[in-house]
C-alpha cells in the first residue's frame, strides 16, 4: 500500500465526525438533539467509510474507530430513535465519546491486535504494546477532563479529541523515524 494511500484513508476517517463537530465547534455549544439528522448522517457516513476501508484492508485509526461506533450509537438513538440512548449521548456530550474511545483501547490491548491501539504497522510487539499502553492511559486521564468539561464543547471535546490524534501521530512518527532506512 502507497503512502499516499495509507495518507488518504487516514484522512477520509475524519470526514464523519468532523461532519458533526463542525457546527458544534464553529458555533461553540452543542444541542445533540437538535443534530439528530447530522447524526445520523454521519453515522451512515462512519459505518460506510469503515466498512470500505476494512474490505480494503485498512489499519484503521483506532480513535476515529471508536468515534465511528459513537456516531453510530448516535444514528440509532436519533434515527430509530431510542430515548434511552439519545439522552445519554444528549447528557454527557463528549464524555461518552472518549469512553467509547478507551473501550475500543482496551479491547485492542486485550486481543493483543498486531498493530496495538495506536494503529502502528510494522513495529516490533513491545514498542505497540508500550505505545498503545500510554494512549490508554491518556484516553483515561481525557475521559475525566471531558466530563469536568461536558458542557463546553471545545474544552471537553474539541481540544481532547485534537490531543489524542495528535499523540497517536506523533507517536507513530517518531517510531517510525528510528527505524533503519533499507539498503538496495
Amino acid at each position: 500500500m502507497s503512502r499516499k494511500f495509507k495518507i488518504l484513508t487516514e484522512i477520509v476517517q475524519f470526514f464523519p465526525i468532523i461532519t458533526l463537530a463542525i457546527t458544534f465547534i464553529v458555533k461553540g455549544d452543542v444541542d445533540l438533539e437538535q443534530a439528530a439528522m447530522l447524526f445520523v448522517v454521519s453515522g451512515i457516513m462512519a459505518v460506510g467509510i469503515t466498512v470500505w476501508l476494512v474490505a480494503a484492508k485498512v489499519t484503521l485509526n483506532p480513535i476515529l474507530l471508536a468515534s465511528n461506533i459513537w456516531l453510530a450509537m448516535g444514528a440509532i438513538a436519533f434515527g430509530v430513535p431510542v430515548p434511552f440512548l439519545a439522552t445519554l449521548l444528549s447528557q454527557t456530550n463528549a464524555a461518552l465519546l472518549f469512553a467509547t474511545v478507551l473501550l475500543v483501547g482496551t479491547v485492542q490491548i486485550a486481543l493483543k491486535i498486531p498493530t496495538g491501539f495506536i494503529g502502528m504497522e510494522n513495529a516490533d510487539t513491545r514498542t505497540v504494546r508500550r505505545r498503545s499502553l500510554i494512549l490508554l492511559a491518556l484516553s483515561a486521564v481525557i475521559l475525566i477532563w471531558a466530563l469536568m468539561f461536558k458542557n463546553n464543547i471545545r474544552l471537553g471535546g474539541g481540544l481532547p479529541f485534537i490531543i489524542l490524534n495528535v499523540t497517536r501521530r506523533l507517536m507513530i512518527k517518531r517510531s517510525t523515524d528510528k527505524q533503519p532506512v533499507s539498503q538496495p
